[in-house]
Parts: structure tokens; sequence; C-alpha cells
């Protein structure tokens, strides 16, 4: 088994979230000590070298999972992804049912969705409002109002998901997403039967923050996605 951990926009690496990742591949390892995992980083963020280059783009951050998956040589291969990281996972994982010969999509058993915002939100936040604007230092990223390009919406991506499957969950304090939103992508994908929603109590947006609730997590989602 191979578990690809697509982050979020800001760098698994910046201090104020390395913490959270380490913890993140702890739980997985305790689980399933066979399992390799690999935590990703797009060009844009700073990587485990402390180098940043770039901007984040959509466009740059598909390529880096697909050039994981092609190059990965186990058939067992989990998403587990983050904010961000829902975004392009979906994205990938929705063109491999367009695409027959989209082997390596193709390779991929399960999916974990973990605080995807919608994109309405996601839109706002980072292209209208700019929120990442001069946090290159703490956040470790640079974006810029052209990080979208032609991302679809995770809400239109997991539609389209049909042989993968997929769990979508967010925590009850998740200070960027909410119940009621998670409700909404539940209504657009109800007929997909390969897809599920939960919403965990006491988790928190950050997977693996410190000082939160994650049992819920450990018990209901991580279990799903390993087994």
């Amino acid at each position: 088994m191979k578990v690809f951990i697509l982050p979020g926009a800001s760098s698994p690496y910046a201090p104020k979230y390395s913490d959270s990742y380490h913890r993140v591949q702890t739980w997985v390892k305790s689980r399933r000590p066979d399992a390799a995992i690999e935590l990703l980083t797009y060009p844009g963020q700073r990587d485990a070298k402390g180098v940043l280059s770039g901007e984040l783009r959509y466009e740059t951050s598909l390529e880096v999972v697909q050039r994981a998956v092609l190059g990965c040589e186990d058939d067992d291969i989990r998403l587990l992804c983050t904010c961000w990281g829902c975004y392009i996972g979906a994205a990938f994982a929705a063109q491999g049912e367009d695409d027959a010969q989209n082997r390596a999509a193709k390779r991929i058993r399960k999916a974990l969705f973990w605080g995807a915002l919608p994109f309405w939100k996601f839109f706002t936040n980072c292209v209208v409002d700019e929120m990442y604007k001069g946090k290159e230092d703490a956040n470790g990223v640079k974006i810029t109002p052209d990080c979208a390009g032609k991302m679809p919406p995770f809400e239109r991506s997991i539609q389209r998901i049909k042989s993968i499957q997929c769990r979508v969950a967010i925590g009850t304090q998740d200070e960027y997403v909410t119940v009621e939103e998670m409700h909404y992508y539940h209504h657009l994908a109800s007929k997909s039967v390969n897809i599920d929603f939960r919403v965990l109590n006491g988790c928190v947006h950050t997977l693996g923050k410190a000082g939160t609730d994650w049992s819920a997590f450990e018990a209901e989602v991580l279990p799903w996605l390993l087994e």
C-alpha cells in the first residue's frame, strides 16, 4: 500500500503546520506499518529542504500528483487530501473516469477528502480577498489570484468519481467549512454510491492540529482509509 498525502495550500513544512503533518504520518504508520507514505509538496510551497520557488497553481499542483502516481509501482494507492489537496486529488481522480487509458488514476483504491472548501468560498478567500498575500514566510507558500486557473470546483469533481471509494469529512469545529456546506456536498453527490460523508465531533480544519481532539478521526475515518 502507498499513501500519498496531498497537503493544503500552506506548506506542510512551515513551522506552524509541520507538527500536524508529522502527527498524521504517525497515525498512518501506527495502523499500517507496512504502508509507504509520501508527503507531497507543490510548486509555490516551501519544500522539505526549505526551498520556495514559483507560485501555487492548480495546473502545476495536478502535475505533481500525476508524476507521483505514475512513478509509483504499487497497485494499491490511497490518497489523503486536505483543503487545497482535495481539489487536486478529486480532479485527478475524476480525470481517470473520462480516460480509459488512465491506468494511473485507476490504481487509486480510496481517497479521503478532509476540509474541502466549496468553490465559492475558496475563490473568495484566495482570489478576491487574497488571504495568503504577504504570508510567504509564515505559511511557506506564494499564492496569487491566478492560482485557480482552470481548476474544477471540488463539488463538481466528486460527482464525476465513480470507480474509487471516497469519503468526504469535516469537523464540527472547522473554521472554514460548515456542516451545512457538507450537507450541500452530500446533496450534489446523493446518487454516488461510492462516496460517503462524515461530520466528526470536535475536529478543526487543520488535520492533526495539536491541542484538539482527534479521537473521532482516528476511530471513524483513518481505519476506513487504510483497511
